[in-house]
């Protein structure tokens, strides 16, 4: 059931880089408008007409500006009216916001960036790490194709590592680029270690032609065990 009668007017057509799930009936955000720019990397375009959006801290509820990463909530005409007996206090908050369990950001467009789901978080020394925060930032660097992020388990909680796909013709190594990295996110989001991969050939890959996920994060564990052992 659609909380609402009516679409709103204004609606854009297209939903072209658009992010929806079913407690929206669809779509909660849109392709970007004619006067947006369009060359913004992992945009998936401005809220609808008639749905709100706000980025909060996953753990204290507090509102985040634009720039910072934290867990979507969305109200609006579309959205469900709740879950079959449950009880509407356990689903949304007292003002009506509906947590999605998804971490995003907006910049400073007002464009809703999607990083992942918040059970995907690392834990590392009592913070939270999104693993698509890290690979975003290690993909915005020259030498890097590709990146993946993943956790193991270490005194600390869990140890931030991650492998990367290096540019054909690239010199890097893996301290320039945590070096590098560490330049563009917190300091406790900074891959302890780093796999490099010379060519995406060398990525594990499932029967349906993609990139099995699972064994390339075990590859990037294994690689980094030694060091742990040694004090990583």
């Amino acid at each position: 059931m659609l909380n609402g009668a009516n679409q709103p007017a204004g609606l854009a057509a297209s939903t072209l880089g658009s992010l929806g799930m079913t407690e929206t009936f669809g779509p909660h955000t849109y392709g970007a408008r004619p006067e947006d720019p369009t060359d913004i990397p992992g945009s998936f375009g401005r809220p609808v007409p008639g749905v709100e959006h706000k980025i909060v801290d996953a753990i204290t509820g507090e509102d985040l500006p634009p720039g910072n990463s934290g867990q979507i909530c969305v109200r609006g005409y579309s959205l469900m009216l709740g879950f079959y007996k449950v009880e509407r206090s356990q689903v949304f908050t007292a003002d009506g916001w509906y947590r999605t369990g998804d971490a995003g950001w907006f910049d400073e467009h007002g464009h809703l960036h999607f990083v992942g789901r918040l059970g995907d978080a690392i834990k590392t020394s009592g913070m939270n790490v999104t693993p698509r925060d890290v690979e975003i930032a290690l993909e915005e660097l020259p030498e890097v194709v590709a990146a993946f992020v993943t956790g193991t388990p270490s005194e600390r909680g869990e140890d931030v590592v991650a492998g990367v796909v290096i540019r054909p013709g690239a010199s890097a190594d893996a301290a320039s680029l945590r070096a590098a990295v560490k330049e563009r996110i917190a300091s406790y989001k900074v891959p302890r270690h780093i796999t490099l991969f010379t060519s995406q050939a060398e990525l594990p890959m499932l029967d349906s032609g993609k990139i099995d996920r699972r064994r390339v994060n075990e590859a990037i564990r294994a690689d980094y065990e030694p060091h742990l052992h040694a004090g990583g």
